[in-house]
């Protein structure tokens, strides 16, 4: 039941969006990975994953989305399928993002809500540093914050740059991450992606990616 609460709940405040702003941009896209990895932790057993999203940004700032992978940790759960809902602002160079998601799954069904939020400043066109804040909060999650710092860097037209480094204080865990993406199209690109924690084995990540737009 608290599957259907949540994914009513985002739909519900979708249509209260698309009510009030119908204009906007949707954006879908698809990915194939080399494991579904959230930094150092793989959630699909070392095996590729096939993930994707579509999400509609309104005018007004608002925007909504679904995402979805493959996964596997030695459970009946093979997809994870999260529901968001959020906000985005700019004040000059600085910009704010924040909302919620919904994390589920296809056998468990829904497992906990996340909130966020994210400020980037961007000193050039290219170049922004940023913190996120996030809070885990749930019967299964009754505290769990996140703390992180991002650097993000457009070194051309076709390549970019970022890294991150993460605290999760309730674990007391320290989580690096680097990234460099090249775009061979508007819509083709490919990421790879190091990441090191105090927790778990170095990871290497490597994604090919689809992405289109609509409307705006």
């Amino acid at each position: 039941m608290k599957k259907a609460y949540t994914l009513t709940a985002i739909a519900s405040a979708a249509a209260l969006l698309a009510g009030s702003a119908s204009a906007g941009t949707t954006n879908v896209g698809l990915s194939w990975n080399n494991d579904f990895l959230v930094g150092t932790k793989s959630l699909n057993d070392g095996k590729p994953a096939l993930q994707g999203y579509a999400e509609h940004w309104f005018d007004n700032g608002f925007f909504v989305g679904a995402w979805f992978s493959q996964v596997d940790w030695g459970t009946a759960d093979k997809y994870e399928i999260d529901t968001y809902l959020g906000y985005f602002k700019a004040f000059g160079p600085t910009t704010v993002n924040l909302g919620l998601v919904a994390f589920n799954y296809d056998d468990y069904g829904h497992d906990y809500v996340q909130a966020w939020v994210d400020f980037d400043h961007y000193f050039t066109e290219d170049f922004a540093l940023g913190t996120k804040i996030k809070y885990a909060f749930d019967n299964n999650y009754n505290y769990d914050w996140r703390y992180v710092l991002t650097s993000d860097y457009k070194a051309s037209d076709k390549t970019s740059f970022a890294a991150e480094y993460q605290i999760d204080p309730s674990n007391d865990t320290h989580e690096w991450k680097v990234s460099a993406a090249y775009a061979m199209t508007d819509q083709f690109s490919a990421k790879i992606t190091y990441a090191v924690s105090d927790f778990a084995s170095d990871k290497v990540g490597f994604s090919l990616n689809w992405a289109t737009s609509f409307g705006g």
